[in-house]
């Protein structure tokens, strides 16, 4: 699932998961996951009770079988959980491209294999990418 060659490494990396997979499912592994994300990406706050409010918030999205939050705040690295009608997916997003979004995704991925949750990985898979991409093409 790793992304090679010697260019910029993506901006975003796409956990779709497979078909059959509800929010619900991903309640018991998601503190887990919350906690691999911040550590990863160096974003623990030093006020706890912040990073355990927004735990909080998305466990009871999750528990409701509903789309969490993620971690969606003005930071370099974002978790992101879209509203699509394709089912449960997520993306972790930077600002600039850079390696550390393969290797977060990559640890994401593994994390979640671990737990049993299906899924593919894909890469700058963003409708605001195709819409830059776009407006770069000649006409």
């Amino acid at each position: 699932m790793a992304v090679g060659g010697a260019r910029m490494g993506p901006r975003s990396g796409h956990i779709k998961f497979k078909k059959g997979i509800k929010w619900k499912d991903l309640s018991r592994s998601f503190p887990g996951l919350f906690k691999l994300f911040l550590e990863e990406t160096g974003q623990k706050n030093d006020d706890e009770l912040f990073d355990q409010m927004l735990l909080k918030q998305n466990m009871g999205c999750l528990e409701k079988n509903q789309k969490p939050e993620g971690y969606n705040r003005n930071n370099r690295v974002r978790m992101v959980f879209p509203i699509t009608d394709r089912g449960p997916e997520m993306y972790i997003y930077r600002v600039a491209g850079g390696d550390d979004v393969v290797r977060i995704t990559n640890r994401v991925s593994e994390y979640l294999s671990r737990h049993r949750l299906a899924h593919k990985v894909e890469w700058d898979k963003m409708f605001l990418f195709e819409l830059k991409g776009r407006s770069k093409r000649p006409s």
